[in-house]
């Protein structure tokens, strides 16, 4: 009998209502010169094939989320699986949207730069539950919306008012921008 020296933690992966593949198709026919470079950008890695892999584990929203994931592989993020509970502790449970459960230390699919992780589509409970588009640490949690066509202002006024989080918003024209930074 075979036993483990360590128990690891399992991993989760936020639901979708939609392949990752289906929004970056959707990124590319909305901004073609855009996508197409970053992607160019993205196969010259050496590491080209994990990136993939785990752009098709991320929970993507919208295909002006696929733009922001682009521009963290364009500045070198590395690909990963991450609890979030491991690198500081949440300002509310981390919750599995689905069953409610509690999941902040199984491990995520994330993307990070040095002293910086990314998680996307993280789902908050504090007396209901609240998503972000993407929780990102840095030396602490805050959050980064991005603002497509449909987003609703007063329901994202509400969700940083109950999270306490420092919130980034971003519009695909501003990722798109020349002069864009994390």
């Amino acid at each position: 009998m075979r036993r483990k020296l360590a128990q690891s933690p399992p991993s989760f992966h936020p639901p979708q209502d939609r392949a990752s593949h289906v929004r970056y198709f959707s990124a590319l026919r909305d901004y073609p010169a855009f996508v197409r470079r970053l992607t160019a950008i993205t196969r010259q890695r050496s590491d080209f094939l994990d990136c993939q892999y785990l752009c098709g584990q991320l929970a993507l929203e919208s295909s002006d989320e696929v733009l922001f994931l682009l521009r963290l592989l364009e500045a070198g993020a590395l690909p990963g699986y991450l609890p979030p509970s491991s690198l500081g502790a949440a300002p509310y449970p981390i919750v599995d949207p689905k069953s409610g459960l509690e999941v902040g230390h199984y491990k995520f699919p994330c993307l990070a730069l040095p002293q910086e992780f990314y998680f996307f589509q993280v789902t908050f409970f504090r007396t209901r539950q609240y998503r972000v588009d993407v929780l990102r640490w840095k030396s602490g949690w805050s959050a980064i919306e991005i603002d497509g066509t449909g987003h609703d202002p007063q329901h994202d006024l509400i969700r940083e008012r109950s999270l306490g989080l420092e919130t980034r918003r971003l519009t695909a024209m501003q990722i798109i921008s020349p002069g864009f930074h994390l």
